[in-house]
């Protein structure tokens, strides 16, 4: 077949030159070689030029052939520059017979590369020279910029004029191949320049005239006309991070998902190069340490749901040293080792390029002056797989590698382009990392401490010599003293101490005394200290000595105690004392960051989370920095350590809450444990979860807590509740032996009794101690129908690792129930939710917002900010205001509502002028503002945002923002926002529909665009309210509006009606004074006769005592005996002792805001969930569903004994809780004397 197929193409070759020989003469073949080149160049405007050939015999035939071929020749007389419609070339050509010229153009586009868009032929059929102009007449798409009927106008990266000669028969033996051009005789390349799709002309009306074009094709260009089609915006260079991260070895880091680009013909073409790749990636580096794990991540890549690695792996070794690896085509791995040890201590770029399946590793160090380049021309053995769009992209580490110690910053990432790293620009003054100097901090610290351990090192000496004196010798040593003693200088070191470092110099020497290694002992030890000695300022004088306490700090942060480095970029940031600096805040919020503090890194996730505090919102950098905080709420929530406590609410706004949280000293603790020693069940579960979680201001004691679940239990055996606490310490071991036995005796009790938590524990211990799945599933099931948070997080738990007998693992089936028990209040869930939001699954995309969102309301609850909270109550309770607003501004600047609330409300209160003292004006309204963005926010916060834009504080007047966040509280049914929306409606200011539908208003009523009819209907809204409060107000408020408008409809007889009713109030009023007058004449008149009467009794009395003195005072004295002794018969004797109840009242208000133990508490709760259990949520409505609530027993009131129907409630009590009342005390307040005696005044 293939010999058959060769005999053909050699037959029609033979042919046509047979056919070419044939022709009849040279003229008629000149005649039709002019002929076919005016054919093809019908569209040229100038004339061609013809040029006559030398003639055949001015050269000796020998150089015949060699002149001939000398005349072969092909070019631009002009070459070109950028192309533009109509584009003509002047094409000078000298050919041979049966020559071919060929005049292309061919152009790199974002899909391929040497593309030929235009192609035009000349045959030669007489050795000629000619100069023509050719019309390069191109396609639309090159041509013209977008529109209507063009909208994939190609981007021209490089374009070429290819001109070249070929013979004839080459030419139609191989058209049809791109190689074709090899074969050429001559050639020759001009580059054509092609401007970008939108500098390109429009299309002429002529060229669109020429065109048949459809009736939906010209309705499109006349709607189009005036239009300007944008490109989807592509950036040239993608900015993975641009502010500083801190890792740390044992945290992920940021991970982004670089999504595919927008417009198709690029996407392909990525699609096309993905085992040809081109990119340069670049990012600034810090390093503190290296390496202390095999290998560290500095960036790298994986797939989304199986954690593959792919293209590229940047890692870290022990010694500093860079492991590059790739994956290939065929999916196998390889890896590079740069034997270059990176910088420590400086900030240092690296720029890696990948080009094809070649690469190299650049580094620019010391204050990027010098570099070093690694990897060129050690290419890889087979091609490199690389996209974008298949995973995610990790800065540091992630779930499987670990981070290195240090900082990450200004990551960019340039795709299918190669950047030359010489020609990167060195950070200047403005960057970030300038600005926020912490090369320069870890400079002066390490400065510090190259200073300090000279120092340590001579009172070490010190101390050793000492103790060499006061010891005796061992026999070594005394051995050693034989020898020969070198002769050198041994005279002590004399330590200078500046004044600043006065502290620090005293705690080397205390720990000179413990230890004698500086840096894994010393170091810490100091730092305690210097920050023990911060609050012990703070405690005892406040921010009085705010200089010497900023001092200390400072010392403290180089001693890596990074709470003084928290409290300092707090301290920075908010300008305590005027002396703000955000930078320098900034800088020691993120070095306490690095280290793991819990503050630092929630102020750092909250201010990317809402793009507040110079930071931009990034949900990718708020969701690193809050799911690491998140992760060790729902850890440390297990450890019951003597100081941690919960998270509660307590606004400062709410005296009952106030009361409650007086800790052990208060009046409530210590009336639950009187009732509690008492047996009363309720005051025995509150006084155990005070003390099991630290609540109310009490201390954790978990061994006394333990002790009251046992005797609840025992006292209570028909109380499931009581009975499933008991049993849950017993099989966690908690406070006591663990008793597996008895606890599932306990629990098996409290299940019977219907306990949902019971039936969740009995499943837990299936699944984790008995491995019995199955029992395991029906535990759970029956939890979860009966509502138990617990149980939907295990079966979560079972689903996601395929643990539920009959089904594998199903991520989608485990999302939902995580999701149902996250929304539930579950702390472990509310993690696990925030990390599959943030990597998706199977049937859903990721989304990092709610991820950051999810993981945000997980870390709020971390104990770290109950601790915080409690120390701004307790020196509130003490009038401490400085002390209190520093406590809660810390928790504030970490994004906890409660904390805005409070701060704000200390600076609206001013307390001794201590918010203008220390903090500047308006910080009110800084932190109101940073509640109000909290998810639910409270509604006094609202109220105050609206007053605020409403008002226009600070010239911030703004009336739309004023209405929604009056319509959010009304939304949260408080009648002083509904008041506030009629008012302005009423005002005539338009209220939006959106907003009125929400608030229940008619349609009949907005929709008739009537701004007095919705006024009255929100007015009868907030008349109709719940809160009694409102009632009046609000009725008075409609009752006007309604007057008015009689008013207005009937001028004459109101005014009639008006002057009627003003004559009878003006009586009215007149006779009231004139009684009122007449009645305090009668009193001064009483009161002349009664001091008449008494002046004449004196007299009598005085008349009488000069004669019977001595008998009066003994009458006197025997009184007052008589008096003492009790007697009934004296004639002032005291009164009776009253009896007071002491007992409680709770109002509607305490009872809907008082933070209260939830379910999980009282349950100790999530103890049976997998893994870890769920925290307290601190919220301002409490848990409605908890059983035995701490606010079911009521505050401590003396009533009045002398009631009815107190008499007969205290019948009906236990005697236990009737009390004596002090008589002393009675009298004082009172105000009744025992001396006085009361008599009857007779009127004169």
């Amino acid at each position: 077949m293939l010999a058959c197929r060769q005999t053909i193409i050699c037959t029609v070759w033979l042919i046509c030159e047979v056919c070419v020989l044939a022709r009849p003469n040279l003229e008629a073949t000149e005649g039709a070689g002019e002929e076919s080149s005016k054919q093809d160049g019908d569209q040229i405007a100038p004339e061609q030029i013809r040029q006559e050939p030398p003639p055949g015999d001015a050269a000796p035939p020998g150089q015949l052939q060699e002149t001939i071929e000398l005349l072969r020749s092909v070019s631009l007389q002009y070459p070109p520059t950028i192309y533009t419609p109509p584009f003509y070339v002047p094409l000078s050509y000298a050919c041979l017979p049966g020559d071919v010229v060929v005049l292309e153009v061919l152009v790199d586009t974002d899909l391929a590369k040497r593309v030929r868009i235009f192609s035009k032929t000349k045959y030669c059929e007489v050795a000629d020279t000619r100069l023509t102009y050719e019309h390069l007449d191109l396609p639309d798409i090159v041509t013209y910029r977008p529109d209507a009927l063009n909208k994939k106008s190609v981007n021209i990266y490089n374009g070429v004029v290819s001109l070249w000669i070929v013979n004839r028969n080459e030419y139609w033996l191989r058209r049809s191949f791109n190689s074709i051009k090899k074969f050429s005789l001559v050639s020759n390349e001009y580059p054509l320049e092609f401007r970008s799709p939108f500098e390109r002309p429009r299309r002429e009306d002529v060229k669109l005239a020429k065109s048949c074009l459809s009736w939906v094709s010209e309705m499109m260009l006349l709607t189009n006309i005036d239009s300007l089609l944008q490109c989807l915006p592509e950036r040239g260079a993608l900015q993975l991070a641009n502010f500083p991260i801190p890792l740390s070895e044992n945290r992920r880091g940021v991970s982004r998902l670089i999504g595919k680009v927008q417009d198709p013909d690029q996407r392909h073409y990525f699609k096309i190069e993905k085992n040809n790749p081109k990119f340069t990636f670049s990012l600034l580096l810090y390093i503190k340490e290296y390496c202390r794990h095999q290998l560290c991540s500095i960036y790298h890549r994986k797939t989304s749901h199986d954690n593959r690695y792919i293209t590229p792996l940047v890692f870290m070794t022990t010694e500093g040293k860079t492991h590059f690896q790739i994956t290939q085509h065929d999916g196998q791995y390889r890896s590079m080792l740069n034997h270059f040890i990176l910088p420590k201590n400086e900030w240092f770029r690296m720029t890696l390029q990948v080009n094809g399946v070649s690469w190299s590793i650049s580094v620019h160090y010391k204050n990027f002056t010098r570099h070093h380049t690694s990897g060129v021309g050690a290419p890889f053995r087979e091609p490199v797989h690389y996209s974008d769009d298949e995973g995610f992209t990790h800065l540091g580490g992630s779930d499987a590698v670990p981070s290195f110690k240090g900082y990450i910053a200004d990551v960019k990432l340039w795709r299918q382009q190669l950047k030359t790293p010489s020609k990167l620009k060195a950070p200047n003054a403005t960057h970030t990392i300038r600005k926020l100097q912490l090369q320069e901090y870890y400079a002066s610290c390490i400065n510090l401490h190259t200073r300090l351990s000279w120092a340590f090192k001579s009172y070490l000496e010190v101390i050793l010599n000492y103790q060499r004196r006061v010891t005796c010798k061992s026999f070594e040593e005394y051995a050693h003293s034989f020898r020969e003693i070198p002769n050198f200088c041994t005279a002590r070191v004399k330590v200078t101490v500046p004044k600043d470092l006065k502290f620090v110099y005293q705690a080397l020497r205390t720990a000179a005394t413990v230890t004698r290694y500086y840096d894994s002992q010393a170091k810490p030890l100091v730092g305690n200290m210097l920050m023990a000695e911060a609050e012990k300022i703070l405690k005892a004088h406040g921010l009085d000595r705010y200089d010497e306490l900023l001092n200390l700090l400072k010392q403290a942060s180089c001693f890596d105690h990074h709470e003084g480095s928290a409290m300092l970029g707090v301290m920075y940031s908010a300008g305590l004392k005027g002396k703000k600096n955000p930078s320098k805040g900034l800088m020691y919020t993120l070095v306490a960051a690095e280290e793991g503090n819990i503050m630092a890194q929630s102020a750092l996730g909250f201010r990317h989370l809402y793009g507040i505090g110079g930071l931009d919102q990034d949900y990718d950098y708020a969701y690193y920095y809050l799911k690491d905080v998140a992760d060790k709420a729902v850890r440390d929530k297990e450890k019951h350590s003597a100081d941690s406590v919960t998270t509660e609410i307590v606004r400062l706004t709410d005296s009952a809450q106030l009361q409650y949280h007086s800790g052990e000293r208060g009046d409530y603790f210590q009336w639950m444990k009187f009732q509690a020693s008492k047996g009363i069940t309720d005051a025995q579960i509150n006084i155990a979860r005070m003390l099991f979680w630290g609540q109310m201001g009490v201390n954790r004691d978990i061994e006394a807590a333990v002790e009251l679940y046992r005797l609840n239990a025992e006292q209570n055996p028909l109380n499931a509740v009581a009975q499933y606490d008991y049993g849950i310490v017993l099989m966690r071991g908690q406070g006591t032996k663990k008793d597996i036995p008895k606890a599932l005796e306990q629990l098996n009790k409290s299940a019977e009794l219907g306990h949902a938590p019971a039936y969740t524990a009995l499943g837990w211990h299936q699944l984790n101690a008995v491995k019995n799945y199955e029992e395991a599933a029906k535990y759970f099931e029956k939890a979860d129908k009966m509502g138990h948070r617990d149980a939907a997080h295990n079966l979560g738990f079972m689903h996601s690792t395929g643990k539920y007998p009959g089904k594998g693992r199903d991520r989608a089936t485990a999302f939902r129930y995580y999701k149902r028990a996250a929304d539930a209040g579950h702390m472990d869930a509310g993690a696990v939710t925030s990390g599959i939001y943030k990597t998706g699954h199977e049937s859903m995309d990721p989304d990092s917002e709610l991820a950051a969102r999810w993981a945000y309301k997980i870390a709020v609850q971390h104990g770290e900010f109950g601790k915080l909270l409690r120390k701004g109550l307790e020196a509130f309770l003490s009038t401490s205001w400085d002390v209190s607003m520093l406590y809660y501004l810390m928790a504030a600047e970490a994004g906890l509502e409660i904390a805005q609330f409070n701060l704000a409300y200390l600076c609206e209160e001013n307390y001794e002028g201590v918010a203008d003292r220390y903090f500047k004006r308006g910080c009110q309204w800084k932190y109101y503002e940073m509640a109000s963005l909290s998810p639910n926010p409270n509604s006094a916060t609202l109220l105050k945002m609206g007053e605020y834009y409403w008002y226009g504080h600070g010239g911030m007047n703004d009336t739309e923002l004023a209405i929604g966040y009056y319509v959010a509280a009304a939304q949260n049914r408080v009648p002083e926002a509904i008041f506030n929306l009629a008012y302005i409606s009423e005002m005539g200011i338009e209220i939006p529909v959106q907003y009125l539908k929400s608030l229940g208003v008619r349609k009949t009523i907005y929709q008739g665009n009537q701004l007095e009819e919705v006024a009255k209907a929100l007015y009868r809204i907030c008349r109709d309210h719940n809160s009694g409060e409102a009632y009046i107000p609000c009725g008075l408020a409609l009752t006007r509006m309604y007057l008015a408008e009689v008013y207005r409809n009937h001028p004459y007889a109101c005014q009639l009606s008006t002057c009627a009713v003003a004559a009878v109030i003006i009586a009215v009023v007149v006779a009231m004074v004139t009684s009122y007058y007449a009645r305090q004449r009668r009193e001064l008149e009483r009161q002349q006769a009664t001091s008449l009467y008494h002046a004449l009794q004196n007299g009598n009395m005085n008349a009488t005592s000069s004669q019977t003195g001595g008998t009066a005072a003994a009458s006197r004295n025997h009184g007052a005996t008589s008096r003492d002794a009790g007697d009934p018969s004296g004639s002032t004797t005291s009164p009776p002792k009253r009896r007071t109840l002491v007992t409680s009242q709770v109002s509607e208000t305490d009872e809907t805001t008082t933070s209260h133990t939830t379910d999980h508490q009282r349950n100790l709760p999530e103890s049976t969930s997998h893994g870890s259990s769920s925290g307290v949520e601190g919220n301002d409505t409490g848990d409605s569903s908890t059983g035995g609530d701490i606010s079911q027993l009521q505050a401590p009131t003396v009533l009045d004994s002398d009631d009815p129907l107190l008499q007969a409630k205290v019948a009906r009590l236990p005697e236990a809780v009737v009390l004596e009342e002090d008589t002393d005390l009675h009298h004082r307040i009172l105000g009744a004397s025992s001396d006085e005696e009361t008599e009857e005044v007779p009127t004169v």
